[in-house]
């Protein structure tokens, strides 16, 4: 079906240290916050540290090139907000003293809400960083394949992801109890289409007692999703997708493609209210004519189906 959209391309996070973890959704002015700008970008999040613990007085700065400079701090509970930001390819320096510096490349688009956490290490936690260089070196390269994709360099992304892929499937054999790694390596081959050995990757990673929470269990299920739809595992991707309407209920782009999970698993009724909701969410979404369209289809389908035979 031609209306089904990527839900790791929306929801894209990088579990090592220093990067920023992100998702996107259309942008709603924050209370307390002057009005949003159409045409705008729009930015918040969090900075926090390798335990999780908050980061209070972060600078971020974002830079377009020599034309635009943005800073904000983070407040007393490491969070930020900043919205009426020009659409661009930023430079984005987020440091505080005694803390290790982090600095990537991140596209903001107009008129959406990039969701940005990051996870500073202190100086003396990064140089006893898990896993060596050879993690460093697989951070490294998700880091650049990440700036790549966001400057829409498809083909350089994919040489740095198979960096860093290899550079995490070292790490994981040296250190095989070493859950957080295994679940990058699995993200990292879910991006580039390596389906049978992600799904084995992220199991591995469970076994491991990883326990994904917020954005990052988001990109769990999100990939796994992809990776089940991409296997015609649709029963599979159905019930990845039922995760995510739990942890984001009001997310259009996750009925849109649960519909055509149950389509395609042949769970019509539930088809036909996925459907219905997302026209609630997105009445007048590019899918919403096609959409409406299927679910007569499936109207129809659901009456013959109640015939006696």
């Amino acid at each position: 079906m031609a209306w089904h959209r990527n839900v790791v391309g929306l929801i894209l996070i990088g579990l090592v240290i220093g990067f920023g973890a992100r998702a996107q959704e259309k942008a709603k002015p924050e209370k307390k916050q002057e009005e949003h700008q159409q045409g705008k970008a729009a930015v918040k999040g969090a900075v926090v540290g390798l335990q999780g613990q908050p980061i209070p007085g972060a600078q971020l700065t974002f830079q377009l090139e020599d034309t635009v400079t943005v800073t904000v701090q983070t407040d007393e509970k490491g969070e930020f907000f900043i919205d009426n930001v020009t659409p661009g390819i930023y430079t984005v320096k987020v440091e505080k003293p005694g803390y290790k510096t982090f600095i990537e490349t991140q596209k903001l688009e107009p008129d959406t809400l990039l969701t940005y956490r990051v996870t500073l290490p202190t100086e003396e936690e990064a140089k006893v960083i898990r896993g060596g260089d050879d993690w460093k070196q697989a951070n490294e390269a998700f880091k650049q394949a990440q700036s790549a994709r966001a400057r829409g360099d498809l083909q350089q992304a994919a040489q740095y992801y198979q960096t860093a892929k290899a550079y995490f499937q070292k790490v994981v054999e040296q250190d095989p109890t070493y859950a957080q790694a295994y679940f990058n390596l699995a993200l990292t081959q879910a991006i580039l289409g390596e389906c049978e050995a992600a799904l084995q990757n992220f199991q591995r990673a469970v076994d491991q007692q990883f326990q994904p929470s917020g954005n990052v269990l988001l990109t769990y299920h999100a990939a796994r999703a992809q990776c089940f739809e991409r296997l015609n595992r649709w029963a599979d991707a159905a019930a990845e997708y039922e995760a995510l309407i739990k942890l984001m209920p009001d997310n259009g782009t996750f009925y849109l493609n649960i519909g055509q999970a149950y389509v395609r698993s042949e769970q019509y009724d539930k088809a036909l209210e996925a459907y219905r909701k997302f026209l609630q969410l997105e009445p007048n979404a590019p899918e919403a004519k096609q959409v409406r369209v299927e679910i007569d289809k499936l109207k129809q389908l659901l009456e013959q189906q109640k015939k006696p035979k």
